[in-house]
């Protein structure tokens, strides 16, 4: 049976887990950043259509070892390359090297670029094109010391896009590490939704899409395995089809993203109309200290500032406005706050009661768990 590899983020490897077991693939193996599924070749479809938390799915073409650089070359150029693609179409190499027979990846993308030209030229007098933006095929090649391996990505782009967002707003989230917080917190859509500093909604609409049981990818277009020769269309179709007759036509969920800047409120009411869930999602210009909200405990998520623009008394006291809000506006609520600013989060004067260590992009974050007692509660202050 195949193996493949899905690729997540740091701190999601437990979640993408859940989610492939869920639809119906028990034999995982968590890795870094990755899990690794041994499964037939349907749920290379499903994966890449239905996951909320994937950032990309491979298929192990070929790995090895070296005992010197020029290994890589020999192994890649006894690959049968037009059994992956034909010269007509184009390629891409990335991925990552660590070793000691390579200063640098450039080198190695480069001996696997030769490995796979040679082959064509070799066997056909023809050789196909690099396009490093709009490849047909993209292949992954990762080299830790002596070992390497050699995938192809049947993804494409990264899975975060997935073709709803008409604009974004300043540093927009990830839409995979949205999810995949979502997912995190264990949030029941039967349960009031709000984010009091919604940006351009991607928590929101996000949770919205989960709440109505939509597939993670239906608005995208295009995925680098349609290009695949042993491509099966029809196959693609049922999981399609079977995927989008399970959505939610009438979800009762209650979702709101409010933020005070009306420009970005007016991006993410847009981004939800695109993405199918405005009829499930209010959104507000307010600020969070003037946010009221219009159900009984709510879970709230949010991901503030973390001192970009701000200086270190203005974020700290800002964060313990965050604090203070929740306890007198919010209570009794389950708050969750995202943020990369460990010191700023402790003024929030609240004791948190789970952290879950996570990363925004290259920055090393937290999502912490407030919950807010109505009234006097000695022990969930610090």
């Amino acid at each position: 049976m195949p193996v493949y590899t899905v690729k997540t983020l740091a701190g999601l490897e437990a979640v993408c887990a859940k989610e492939i077991v869920d639809l119906g693939y028990p034999n995982v193996e968590i890795r870094t950043r990755a899990v690794q599924v041994e499964a037939p070749e349907r749920f290379l479809y499903e994966a890449n259509y239905r996951l909320y938390t994937a950032i990309s799915v491979l298929e192990t073409i070929l790995s090895g070892s070296l005992r010197q650089p020029r290994d890589l070359y020999n192994q890649l150029a006894a690959i049968p390359w037009d059994q992956y693609m034909d010269q007509q179409q184009t390629f891409a190499f990335k991925g990552h090297v660590s070793s000691t027979f390579f200063n640098n990846s450039i080198y190695a993308m480069q001996l696997a670029k030769d490995a796979l030209v040679d082959y064509f030229r070799s066997k056909y007098g023809k050789r196909p094109s690099v396009d490093r933006d709009h490849a047909d095929h993209h292949f992954v090649l990762r080299v830790n010391e002596e070992k390497f391996e050699l995938s192809r990505d049947a993804s494409g782009a990264p899975l975060f896009q997935r073709g709803y967002r008409q604009q974004t707003g300043r540093a927009p989230l990830n839409e995979v590490l949205a999810a995949g917080i979502i997912k995190s917190m264990g949030w029941d859509p039967s349960r009031p939704l709000i984010d009091p500093m919604c940006g351009s909604g991607t928590f929101i609409i996000e949770a919205a899409r989960m709440a109505r049981n939509m597939p993670a990818q239906m608005h995208r277009k295009q995925f680098a395995l349609f290009h695949w020769p042993e491509f099966q269309q029809d196959l693609w179709a049922e999981i399609v089809e079977k995927a989008n007759a399970a959505i939610i036509q009438a979800s009762e969920a209650r979702l709101m993203g409010a933020d005070q800047d009306g420009r970005v409120v007016e991006i993410a009411r847009t981004n939800a109309q695109s993405a199918g869930v405005d009829t499930i999602t209010q959104w507000k210009q307010v600020a969070f200290q003037q946010l009221q909200t219009p159900w009984p405990d709510p879970v709230l998520i949010m991901n503030p500032p973390y001192d970009i623009r701000l200086q270190h008394r203005a974020i700290e006291q800002f964060y313990s406005d965050i604090g203070t809000v929740l306890k007198h506006q919010f209570a009794p609520c389950e708050a969750w706050l995202f943020s990369a600013n460990p010191e700023a989060m402790k003024a929030i004067g609240l004791r948190p009661s789970r952290k879950i260590a996570l990363y925004n992009g290259q920055l090393p974050a937290q999502l912490r768990q407030f919950v807010i007692f109505a009234g006097k509660r000695k022990d969930q202050y610090d």
